[in-house]
């Protein structure tokens, strides 16, 4: 089935179990291109403290009891169309996408390129719990950063802390 979930256009194929005493999901969904900033606002996230730009696709696994079910996946930055995911007013995150395009850049967290990242996650409904493991994220100028974080809710503000301290580290020196 194809359609869209907000401004998340979603692939969905698996079965259900509809049955009130035991039944459950076993569903497949695959996101497409979806811009960051859609994304976070579909799904009624808290905005971080820092500009995201970027656009990303997933593959999203539901499993489980029809009540809680849980949530399991890996998405990672689109390279697709990158201009056309620039949209919206200007923030030094897109100025740093097209600043460093011919470069490889394909998304930005503040004012830092990024060519590659890549995470894998899980959302337990029942717990309100997201677990994210396995991040990645190439930097345009080189280097990676790898990482987890138990709460998800707090990783953008954890990442975006860090590289506020980073920037000022980095000035300073």
């Amino acid at each position: 089935m194809h359609g869209f979930f907000g401004a998340i256009p979603l692939h969905v194929s698996g079965d259900m179990d509809l049955n009130p005493d035991g039944g459950e999901y076993r569903l497949v969904c695959q996101v497409s291109d979806v811009e960051v900033n859609a994304l976070m606002h579909t799904l009624k996230a808290r905005p971080p403290l820092f500009p995201l730009a970027g656009a990303i696709k997933a593959a999203i696994y539901c499993r489980g009891p029809l009540e809680v079910p849980i949530f399991a996946g890996s998405a990672e930055i689109s390279k697709k169309n990158v201009k056309n995911n620039l949209t919206g007013p200007t923030t030094p995150a897109i100025e740093a996408v097209k600043q460093h395009e011919q470069r490889g850049a394909v998304a930005a967290l503040d004012r830092l390129p990024v060519s590659n990242a890549s995470a894998n996650f899980t959302f337990d409904k029942d717990s309100c719990v997201a677990d994210v493991y396995g991040m990645r994220v190439t930097l345009v100028d080189g280097g990676q950063l790898r990482g987890a974080v138990d709460d998800a809710g707090a990783i953008f503000n954890k990442l975006g802390s860090w590289i506020k301290h980073w920037q000022v580290r980095f000035f300073w020196l």
